[in-house]
């Protein structure tokens, strides 16, 4: 063998091993010492003070509900949300603790809910429910539903009546 054909098949041996299909892609992955849950996931510190600082980041912007006419944008205070969120959105949460449920959720679980309270047509209320619990459902008919499993059973929500 000359020179030259060494030289050839040593720069195309290299380039051969570079030209082609990769069959599988590299896998450094291993199935979890125990069972990842949301309780676990939240010992740990990272988790932790990653939702922390999200929730509480976010539920500490400001909100405002606007109404938009022919004269561009106003805010629109006599709004029910506005006037709902300008306090206590329901009888145990403040806005800023309400939003930081909501922003868990999302997180947590990917999707958050949240049960309309009413007195009549007048909404007086949002209380978060744990989405980990809640199945969604679409009827046969075409209308969705909510099921909410809890210690007491499991209620049906209509999808009116979930935010």
């Amino acid at each position: 063998m000359n020179l030259f054909s060494y030289l050839g098949n040593w720069v195309m041996g290299g380039l051969r091993r570079l030209i082609g299909t990769q069959y599988s892609t590299p896998s450094y992955g291993e199935e979890a010492a125990s069972p990842v849950t949301f309780d676990s996931a939240m010992q740990m510190s990272a988790v932790w003070a990653c939702v922390k600082l999200l929730a509480e980041t976010v539920s500490s912007l400001p909100l405002s509900v606007y109404k938009v006419g022919s004269n561009g944008r106003k805010v629109a205070e006599s709004h029910a949300l506005s006037i709902l969120f300008s306090g206590k959105v329901n009888r145990y949460q403040t806005k800023v603790e309400f939003f930081e449920t909501v922003i868990l959720n999302l997180i947590m679980h990917g999707n958050a809910y949240c049960v309309i309270q009413r007195i009549g047509d007048r909404v007086i209320g949002l209380l978060p429910i744990m989405s980990a619990q809640v199945t969604t459902v679409l009827l046969s008919d075409g209308t969705v539903t909510h099921q909410y499993t809890h210690d007491a059973g499991v209620t049906v929500y209509s999808a009116e009546n979930i935010w």
